[in-house]
């Protein structure tokens, strides 16, 4: 039986179902006869990513609302701190730069900044 691929009940030929019996084992359910059998799969992952293999600053990149998230941090007023769009408000009059930063790589301290004003992304490479 290859529990990779649907599962039928042997006594009724229905469909089963996989549930979580009392002891949380996985179990193939029938639903018509009430049938129960043990799950017999070896891995019980049904879908796996791993997001160290991949830029989390392209992810970042591509959400235009990023900026109105009000959970990330912020960086109001500092002049080392600066946009890299010269045609910027804040690098054109007196308006105090305001930058969003998100660190997306934890092992090599990586971050993207994004200006609250003109919404430009530039990383610390």
């Amino acid at each position: 039986m290859d529990d990779s691929e649907i599962h039928f009940c042997e006594e009724c030929q229905n469909m089963t179902y996989l549930y979580l019996d009392k002891d949380k084992k996985l179990i193939h359910h029938c639903k018509a006869c009430e049938k129960s059998e043990p799950f017999t799969g070896k891995d019980n992952c049904i879908y796996s990513i791993d997001f160290r293999e991949y830029d989390k600053s392209e992810y970042i990149n591509h959400n235009p609302y990023i900026t109105h998230d009000v959970t990330l941090p912020k960086i109001e007023g500092n002049s080392n701190l600066k946009c890299t769009n010269p045609e910027c408000i804040c690098n054109v009059s007196d308006k105090p730069s305001s930058v969003t930063y998100i660190k997306y790589d934890d092992d090599k301290m990586k971050y993207i900044y994004i200006c609250n004003h003109c919404g430009q992304k530039w990383k610390n490479d």
